[in-house]
C-alpha cells in the first residue's frame, strides 16, 4: 500500500467520523450556522471591524487583509481548478449535503482558508486577542465536513493555505 493509498484510507476514516455526527436536528443547526459565519461577505465585515477595531493598530492591519486575500482567492482557485477533486456529497458515498457548496470541486476548502487567514492576521495584529478565533476557524473546518461537502485533507490544506496567505500578506505590507 503506497502513501498516496495511505492518505486517502485516513482522509475517509476521519471524514466518516466527523460526518457520522450528523442527523442531530440541534448540531445540524449550528454546523450549518458556522459554515454560513464564514461565507464570502463575511469576510468584508470581518476587514471593517479589524480597521475600526484599534484604530491605528487596524488600519495598519488593512492593507495585511486585503494584500493577503488577494494571495488566497487566486490561489484558492487555481488548486481547485487543477486538482478539480468532487466533493463527497457529489460521490457514489451517498452523502447528503446540509448545505449547497458553491461550486463541483472540494480541494482545498476555501471557507477554512479563509477562516484561518482571518485567524492569523488577527492574532498577529492583536495578539493573544486573536486566539478565540481560531477556535471559529477549526469548526468552520470541521463544520464543512459535518455538512458533507468537504473532506479532511480540504480542510487541511485549507488552513495551511490561509495561514501562509495572512503571513505572506504581512511580508508585503511590511
Amino acid at each position: 500500500m503506497g502513501l498516496t493509498h495511505s492518505i486517502q484510507n485516513a482522509d475517509l476514516r476521519m471524514f466518516w467520523r466527523v460526518y457520522g455526527w450528523n442527523g442531530r436536528f440541534r448540531l445540524d443547526r449550528w454546523f450549518v450556522w458556522v459554515t454560513r459565519s464564514a461565507d464570502g461577505p463575511a469576510y468584508v465585515f470581518a476587514a471593517l471591524a479589524i480597521a475600526l477595531a484599534d484604530g491605528d493598530a487596524g488600519m495598519i492591519a488593512l492593507p495585511a487583509v486585503l494584500a493577503s486575500f488577494a494571495l488566497e482567492l487566486p490561489l484558492y482557485m487555481i488548486l481547485k481548478q487543477l486538482t478539480r477533486r468532487s466533493r463527497p456529497c457529489f460521490g457514489a458515498l451517498g452523502i447528503r449535503q446540509l448545505v449547497d457548496p458553491p461550486d463541483f470541486f472540494s480541494f482545498p476548502s476555501g471557507h477554512t482558508a479563509a477562516a484561518f487567514l482571518v485567524a492569523t492576521l488577527l492574532t498577529t495584529s492583536f495578539g493573544l486577542a486573536g486566539v478565540p478565533v481560531f477556535a471559529w476557524a477549526v469548526m468552520v473546518g470541521v463544520s464543512r465536513i459535518y455538512l458533507g461537502v468537504h473532506y479532511p485533507t480540504d480542510v487541511f490544506a485549507g488552513a495551511a493555505i490561509g495561514v501562509l496567505c495572512a503571513r505572506l500578506g504581512c511580508l508585503v505590507v511590511s
